[in-house]
């Protein structure tokens, strides 16, 4: 495989990285380095910010609040913030409950 540039993918105010291209010399077929890591470094930290804001959320503070805490770390506005707690409220898994015992 013989190098052929690369391509740039970006997440807006968090990074970008340049994954490779390559180009087969014999059929001429077109491949890419993998970038999986890109996806699941994103996954992880949009995951950790969810958890900020349930953690600040439970301790009652505004969403207003939380995105004036968040310019700090990672600017989100207030509806953004507010998107996302809904959605990873909504993404919670609740195990079912068993053998509950009701008494009068």
């Amino acid at each position: 495989m013989n190098h052929n540039g690369y391509n740039t993918y970006r997440k807006f105010k968090l990074g970008k990285v340049k994954i490779g291209r390559y180009i087969c010399p014999v059929c001429s077929a077109n491949s890419e380095e993998d970038r999986s890591f890109w996806k699941n470094m994103k996954k992880e930290f949009f995951s950790l910010l969810n958890r900020i804001y349930q953690v600040l959320r439970v301790n009652h503070m505004s969403f207003t609040g939380i995105a004036s805490v968040m310019d700090l770390v990672f600017p989100r506005g207030k509806d953004t913030v507010m998107n996302a707690f809904n959605d990873s409220v909504e993404n919670t898994y609740i195990p079912p409950s068993e053998d509950v015992n009701i008494v009068h």
